[in-house]
């Protein structure tokens, strides 16, 4: 991962006091053999406060599992990174895997989409849990298996799974470790790339409240990037709208789920099926933007259908609590 220089950031949308988590400006480039280059992240700004959980929605290649990488100094080395990222007040991308290296697992950790690719197979559950707190030099060995003890339990598992291979698990319990490996060393921000994916809807609901009361209860800063809107419901108190590398709408759950500012979000929603409302599923037209190639003004504009001459511009974030990237805002505000 190359960390390059980054165009000026934005405002930060919904700034709050007391942040763990800052991104201002943040583009991500990925390098191809023949010479091109994918703008994958172009330009975030997220602000996460202590003990705020965060869902991040949108499709697949809209960037949310990128930005996170990034926050996290995981990214590629074909990659190239601009911007500034601070977690707990540390520049993470100042001296590239050596400042990442001193924010992993300490002061933020992850929990992987696919618990089985998350985890070592040759290796027991007890030990991939216990390794962290001891490389970090926060517990001797053995106080180190004594709370992987705790942290089983507290993830709901029985401590004798600390003796058993990843594949004797069920996928849901695979999970569970995984999250405790996560927690380890006491991280101030936990990161969930799509951590339900191939679980049935019952274990899924309980991997989300799982996190859900665990950032309650430990007063960790959750940021759950999913394509599942009901999850976003279910475990977030705030929801962060990413297209095409940008961040389009943000705002509390309940008013970006219920009154979406953005056209993208209320199509997205529209495309979403719901249990028990009797009315049609509509497709957003056309497809997401080739991020191979210059994007220029809002990125929605060739699939919306609000789209006007003003959208040759790239629109920027506005509103108060709940913002929204869109020139048709403008024109909604009273004179």
């Amino acid at each position: 991962m190359k960390t390059v220089a980054a165009q000026p950031p934005e405002a930060i949308a919904g700034e709050t006091t007391h942040s763990v988590l800052e991104v201002a400006g943040l583009h991500v480039w990925f390098d191809a053999p023949d010479g091109r280059s994918a703008h994958a992240v172009r330009g975030v700004d997220l602000t996460v406060a202590a003990g705020e959980r965060v869902g991040v929605l949108g499709e697949s290649g809209c960037g949310k599992t990128t930005m996170i990488l990034a926050a996290m100094g995981l990214l590629p080395s074909f990659a190239s990174v601009g911007g500034s990222v601070f977690l707990d007040g540390i520049d993470v991308l100042a001296r590239g895997e050596q400042s990442a290296r001193a924010v992993r697992w300490t002061h933020a950790a992850m929990v992987f989409q696919g618990a089985m690719s998350a985890m070592n197979p040759v290796y027991r559950v007890g030990k991939q849990i216990a390794d962290p707190m001891v490389v970090h030099g926060q517990r001797s060995r053995a106080q180190a298996r004594q709370r992987t003890a705790e942290l089983l339990e507290l993830v709901g598992l029985p401590t004798s799974t600390a003796r058993r291979y990843p594949h004797e698990l069920s996928g849901g319990m695979r999970q569970r470790a995984v999250i405790a490996m996560a927690l380890a060393c006491e991280p101030r921000v936990l990161f969930a790339d799509e951590p339900t994916t191939a679980l049935d809807v019952v274990v899924q609901a309980q991997i989300g409240d799982l996190l859900a009361e665990l950032a309650d209860t430990l007063g960790l800063a959750l940021v759950m990037v999913t394509h599942d809107i009901g999850m976003i419901a279910e475990t977030s108190a705030r929801a962060v709208v990413m297209y095409a590398g940008v961040v389009v709408e943000d705002g509390p759950t309940f008013d970006v789920l219920t009154a979406p500012r953005h056209p993208y979000t209320r199509l997205l929603l529209e495309a979403t099926p719901v249990v028990n409302r009797n009315r049609p599923l509509v497709s957003i037209p056309g497809t997401p933007p080739r991020l191979d190639e210059p994007i220029s003004g809002c990125a929605f504009a060739a699939r919306c259908p609000q789209a006007f001459d003003a959208c040759a511009v790239r629109p920027r974030l506005t509103g108060d609590s709940h913002v929204a990237a869109c020139h048709a805002l403008e024109q909604e505000r009273p004179a």
